[in-house]
């Protein structure tokens, strides 16, 4: 079982009379998921954090930012590669290329 904890762009929240986005009900269907925050999920999961990452693709738009982290295997992945180098240079883990 993978720990993963799911962000996903809380600038696309919506107001509280709108539904939330579909990318939220495909979150907690990868697992065991609580909210943690708006915009943050952690989830008891036999996805890894890349398979999770491109499960979740399918519901984001070109504008909207998701990060995936394992915290049990210290495995990192977002959708910018910049953000992807900057953690792994200060996590000091080889850097993992989004699936996307």
């Amino acid at each position: 079982m993978s720990n993963l904890f799911v962000s996903y762009d809380a600038k696309y929240l919506p107001a509280i009379d709108f539904p939330f986005p579909p990318v939220y009900k495909a979150i907690e269907s990868l697992g065991m998921a609580i909210k943690l925050h708006p915009a943050l999920w952690y989830i008891s999961s036999s996805y890894t954090a890349s398979e999770a990452y491109v499960f979740l693709g399918d519901y984001l738009d070109e504008h909207e930012k998701l990060v995936v982290i394992d915290a049990s295997s210290n495995d990192f992945v977002s959708k910018g590669y910049f953000e992807s180098y900057c953690v792994a240079d200060l996590w000091q883990q080889p850097l993992i290329q989004s699936p996307l």
